[in-house]
């Protein structure tokens, strides 16, 4: 009977320190989001560190995933999205007011209301997170 006593107190602190499975992928799913209240065609950039994704879409709303691969699973590793006005603003006064989000694995990481002009062409609107 003591020993069955032993046994089962055995079994239940090897139940209680198994480790859950969690997953140690390098692999993120980044998800990037833009809507504009003004309808023309947008450029984009997404980024992770110096892997690099470029975009247009004539649209009001432009969403798109990406699965970047062998992420260091150490934190430091920079997400950027950068949004670029139509060749055809530059040098007028068109503007669009703008939201852009970063999610990184569904957990939104970053976001920002904005207005984007012709002279933002050369360098965009740009969020960005580390992860």
């Amino acid at each position: 009977m003591k020993g069955l006593f032993f046994l089962l107190i055995a079994a239940a602190f090897f139940v209680s320190c198994t480790k859950d499975p969690v997953s140690n992928t390098p692999n993120k799913q980044v998800t990037v989001q833009f809507t504009s209240d003004t309808i023309s065609t947008y450029y984009f950039r997404t980024g992770v560190d110096s892997l690099i994704a470029d975009d247009s879409v004539t649209a009001m709303n432009f969403q798109k995933d990406y699965l970047i691969t062998n992420v260091n699973n150490l934190v430091g590793d920079t997400l950027k999205f950068t949004v670029f006005p139509p060749n055809d603003w530059v040098g007028t006064d068109r503007k669009a007011h703008i939201s852009m989000n970063l999610l990184v694995d569904g957990v939104l990481k970053a976001a920002t209301v904005d207005s984007l002009f012709g002279v933002d062409r050369p360098t965009g609107v740009t969020i960005y997170t580390i992860f």
